[in-house]
């Protein structure tokens, strides 16, 4: 798979992001509080957070890497996974809404800075109070967002 520009994925791969992401995961006290239920859960959710990126990933014509819908393509993807795991239906399920949704925080990052530039500014009550209660930074060197300029 093309290596990221180091300006979106400085972590050099997806496989060194997810041991990361797996490792740092691994010494959050909230998720050892888990149930063993939950836990796995949100360990196969990050485990596979990236699955769809072997699939989405492309060079584009001015020469970036793309990897544009590889959360759509995970959610597929950890779903016949876990099925062939035999994960229970409800926890696939969980797994699968987690991967297909793991970008919208740094979505959310993005569409605040571009609010912030706007003349007219929007209501961001909701969102701020989301990305404060999720602890999300401000910027990610882990996720590139691939929104259109003119938001």
């Amino acid at each position: 798979m093309p290596r990221h520009k180091t300006r979106f994925f400085t972590l050099g791969d997806v496989g060194i992001h997810t041991r990361m992401a797996l490792e740092a995961l691994a010494e959050m006290p909230a998720f050892r509080a888990l149930t063993v239920g939950d836990r796995a859960i949100v360990f196969s959710a990050v485990l596979l957070h990236d699955i769809g990126k072997i699939a989405a990933t492309r060079v584009e014509s001015d020469g970036r890497v793309s990897s544009r819908g590889h959360s759509a393509i995970g959610e597929s993807q950890a779903r016949v996974e876990l099925w062939r795991q035999a994960m229970p239906l409800a926890s696939r399920e969980s797994v699968a809404a987690l991967v297909r949704n793991h970008q919208l925080p740094f979505f959310l990052v993005e569409l605040r800075r571009r609010n912030q530039q706007r003349e007219r500014k929007l209501p961001w009550t909701v969102i701020e109070n989301l990305l404060e209660k999720w602890s999300v930074p401000d910027r990610t060197e882990a996720h590139q967002v691939d929104l259109p300029e003119s938001q």
